[in-house]
């Protein structure tokens, strides 16, 4: 049992060190409607299992609606709405090429995943959504 233990973590260690944090501080976008375009196309192109069957961004928060197994039969729709107000950490990384902005919120738990499939696109979602975090915060 402890040499199953054992072999458990040193596979997780490994597989964390396949990830590649990127220190990014989000720059505000001055344009609201802006921002939430950018969000917008940022989500609608996730791809494979993370693929929007529909989204909505609004000044309070987003929602993203996915499909289980790709049936877009309603009874197998689902959605994770993610307020800005409660967003704590946002956080970048890369592996095998495709970014993950890691949307984390209070005691750290992870919201939800966003992927990009280049730095640019990755920032500039970073950029818009801390635009909309601070105009739900009052800022």
């Amino acid at each position: 049992m402890n040499r199953l233990v054992a072999s458990l973590s040193v596979a997780l260690i490994t597989l964390s060190a396949c990830r590649t944090y990127i220190p990014y501080v989000a720059t505000p976008i001055g344009d609201p409607a802006q921002a939430r375009r950018v969000m917008q196309q940022t989500l609608e192109e996730q791809r494979y299992e993370n693929a929007p069957a529909h989204v909505e961004v609004t000044n309070e928060r987003f929602r993203v609606v996915r499909s289980r197994g790709g049936n877009a039969d309603e009874g197998d729709l689902y959605g994770t709405s993610v307020y800005y107000t409660r967003i704590t950490d946002i956080l970048l990384s890369k592996r095998k090429g495709v970014y993950a902005v890691s949307i984390l919120g209070p005691d750290r738990v992870l919201l939800i995943h966003v992927f990009a499939y280049d730095e640019e696109t990755a920032e500039r979602f970073i950029d818009a959504l801390g635009t909309m975090r601070s105009l739900a915060k009052g800022g």
